[in-house]
């Protein structure tokens, strides 16, 4: 039986901000979202909560509220800008600084490897691109596989 973990979960898109900085590509909701009429006030993620930035005080909040685990996702556009081809080794670098952040301060950081985020110019091959992400990543040897979450909603 396994014991309940008290948790909190953000959605990349909807919490990173920061997406034009470091080489981020555009995802399909960057482009969408820019699509007049589609969203209610053009509202985006362009800053969104900042959490790129400000990932330090939202691992101390979180510290503070007493949650045991945080589930993150990668923004795929973040770590490979173009679908395809190059790591952007500032994508990896920030999800390492956050893996360490969350580590330092007790928290068990679960990480989403797909979701609905992906590039606005292909879409992401899986195969391939996640054992990327791992090897990039410098706190993998850290998780165990009930701390990796995959969800497809792509295609």
């Amino acid at each position: 039986m396994m014991d309940f973990i008290w948790g909190v979960a953000t959605s990349s898109y909807q919490i990173e901000g920061a997406a034009h900085i470091d080489g981020r590509g555009l995802s399909i909701w960057d482009t969408f979202c820019k699509v007049p009429g589609k969203v209610a006030n053009a509202d985006n993620g362009d800053v969104a909560c900042d959490h790129y930035h400000r990932y330090e005080e939202d691992l101390d909040l979180m510290k503070w509220m007493g949650v045991d685990a945080y589930r993150f996702s990668v923004a795929w556009p973040r770590v490979i800008p173009n679908g395809v081809g190059s790591v952007n080794q500032a994508g990896l670098d920030f999800y390492d600084r956050l893996i360490d952040g969350a580590l330092q301060r007790g928290i068990d950081p679960w990480l989403t490897c797909i979701t609905g985020i992906c590039h606005k110019l292909s879409k992401i091959r899986v195969d391939g691109i996640t054992v990327r992400l791992f090897n990039g990543l410098k706190n993998m040897q850290k998780f165990s596989p009930q701390n990796l979450v995959i969800e497809s909603k792509i295609g």
